[in-house]
């Protein structure tokens, strides 16, 4: 592979590390925004979304089925969209948070739930980025002399 093909190839993970870090931004501004506008309350679950065969031994994803009331009283059921193999316990109690004006855009509060697009996106985009700047920078590879 001549060097520049491989700086060619810098460049490319450079764009692709750079469009991920954006989307990882975008989704850290989204989920400040929610968290400040955002009431945290207590839910309990009421059943759940099976997704069959999620895993290669046919295993199924639990998403669970969540109800909380809201300030003003309301009952709200949101399924979440994160899930796990192992079912939900019917009346577990779990942490929710959601907003007074949409009670609908509720989530778990959890680290995973909240922040797991965020971190998985900074960790691709900052090993894209770098692979593609010493690519660019070193397209013959790093030897000793």
């Amino acid at each position: 592979m001549t060097p520049g093909m491989v700086a060619f190839g810098g460049w490319a993970f450079v764009v692709t590390g750079l469009f991920i870090l954006i989307l990882g931004w975008r989704d850290f501004r989204k989920q400040c925004a929610f968290l400040r506008q955002s009431v945290r309350t207590t839910g309990v679950v009421a059943g759940a979304h099976v997704e069959p065969g999620g895993f290669e031994d046919g295993g199924d994803y639990h998403h669970p089925m969540i109800r909380f009331s809201t300030t003003t009283g309301k009952e709200v059921i949101f399924t979440s969209p994160g899930g796990r193999r192992q079912p939900w316990k019917n009346a577990e109690s779990v942490p929710v948070r959601y907003r007074p004006d949409d009670p609908q855009t509720a989530e778990l509060d959890s680290f995973i739930s909240i922040w797991l697009f965020t971190l998985v996106c900074a960790v691709l985009g900052v090993v894209a980025l770098g692979s593609g700047i010493m690519l660019v920078m070193f397209p013959e590879g790093l030897r000793a002399e």
